[in-house]
């Protein structure tokens, strides 16, 4: 019992740093500056004429997103108890997409990073595929 609840922290503790390791990346180099409310009204629309999308963007949140729900599941599922895990499933994909939304509303005022619901969309993604993982090789 020992040697789980070991391991239950240490995967939490590897979540913890795959979040970080998120925000790090996504919000570098922090240089964060003011912007107006119709610029970023402008900016959360779509109404920019610079905004567009790349596929190489969405393909990289969907893989740094999976170690994390890896992970994250991983410190939360038992075996045996498959509510349990429904609900951690569920739990650890609403955290993400809330967390990303989190850090996509902070490049808002990255004039060097471009916010999108796609990115979202995809680290939510990442984090089912982790997820999946984790109930097949976990």
């Amino acid at each position: 019992m020992i040697q789980e609840t070991k391991l239950y922290r240490l995967l939490f503790w590897a979540a913890l740093v795959c979040a970080l390791f998120i925000a790090y990346g996504s919000l570098l180099p922090f240089d964060f500056q003011a912007r107006s409310l119709d610029e970023i009204r402008q900016i959360i629309t779509g109404d920019r004429a610079d905004g567009f999308i790349s596929l190489t963007d969405r393909i990289v949140n969907v893989l740094i997103a999976v170690p994390f729900g890896f992970f994250a599941f991983g410190a939360l599922a038992r075996p045996h108890h498959p509510v349990r895990n429904l609900v951690a499933g569920l739990a650890i994909t609403i955290f993400s997409a809330l967390f990303a939304a989190a850090v996509e509303f902070l490049q808002l005022y990255l004039p060097t990073r471009s916010a999108s619901y796609g990115d979202i969309v995809a680290q939510g993604l990442g984090t089912c595929i982790g997820i999946v993982l984790w109930g097949v090789f976990g």
